[in-house]
Order: structure tokens, then sequence, then C-alpha cells
């Protein structure tokens, strides 16, 4: 790694909620044809569309794609950090829900109870975006991760329960 790519790395790392400093380094990665650029415009693009409430189903896909190929370290200190934040159960749904929560949490039933019934509620801090959306769906929908269930999902199904992502911007949160 160069000095010029870790200064990059530190000002992304010290502004982690500033997009900038990641389309400058995009930039900078395109222009010697590292393959790293592809994830971290799609990683930008994506959180602009999550954060103008848009559907980035198909991109959040892509971008796990990609980020089964690089390394752990490097996207750590490049990815934006989401929390995964459980808004409203459906009356229905509380059980189901609470299984959910135990299998993304590993936590207890009594923990997993007190977090469904005290919405909202933090499931889940400092997660990568393509992670969170993956955990999103699986607690809305009760799906596997997309890699693994061959298909979209159908716009027709309706959700257990409603979450949303919000963006960790503290570094020391950071799993």
């Amino acid at each position: 790694m160069t000095s010029e790519e870790e200064g990059f790395l530190k000002a992304i790392r010290s502004n982690p909620a500033d997009d900038l400093g990641r389309l400058v380094y995009t930039d900078w990665l395109e222009e010697r044809g590292d393959d790293r650029a592809r994830y971290l415009r799609l990683l930008v693009s994506t959180a602009t569309r999550l954060r103008e409430n848009q559907s980035c189903l198909r991109a959040v896909t892509r971008l796990y794609k990609l980020s089964e190929t690089l390394n752990a370290e490097w996207r750590e200190a490049v990815g934006k950090r989401y929390d995964l934040v459980l808004d409203s159960v459906r009356p229905d749904s509380v059980d189901i829900t609470i299984d959910a929560v135990r299998g993304i949490t590993g936590l207890g039933l009594d923990a997993s109870r007190r977090l469904v019934r005290g919405t909202p509620s933090v499931i889940r801090k400092s997660l990568f975006l393509e992670d969170a959306y993956r955990l999103k769906g699986r607690l809305e929908f009760d799906l596997p991760p997309p890699a693994l269930r061959g298909g979209a999902i159908k716009l027709n199904e309706k959700a257990y329960c409603q979450v949303s992502l919000e963006e960790s911007v503290t570094p020391t949160e950071r799993h």
C-alpha cells in the first residue's frame, strides 16, 4: 500500500459519514485500473439511494457479490456502517420475529423478546451495508441471504415487521 493510498484511507476513517473522500479515492483507484473502485462506487451510490428511500435491492445484491472478492481489512477501512433497527412488528408476527432476532443476534429468548417488544430497537450495530441489508430481509421476510435464495423478494409478500438501516458514523463502534 502506498502512502498516497494510506492518506485516502486515513481521511475516510477520520470522517466516515463523508462520501466525498470515498469518491476521490474511487477515482484514484479507477485511474490505476483497480477493481476495488467498482465496489466503492457502488457502495456510495447504494448508500445515497438508501438515504433517499429508493429501491436498492439489485445494487445491494451486486455489492454483496463484489464484497466476497475483497480483503476484509480493506472493506473495514472504507466501508460505510449501518445499525439494523427494528421499527415495528405486525401483531400476528411477534413469535417469528423473535425467532429471527434470536438467529441474527445469538441472544436468548428473553433478551430477544425484549428487543422485539421494545421497538424501536437496535438489533445489530455497525454492519457493512450489504450485510445490514441482507439481515433486514431476513427480519422482514424470514429469508436466507440473496446469494442463497436464488431469487429476489416477491414484492407482494407481506413483511413480518418494519426494519430500517441507520448510518453508523462513530468509527469506534465498528466491529
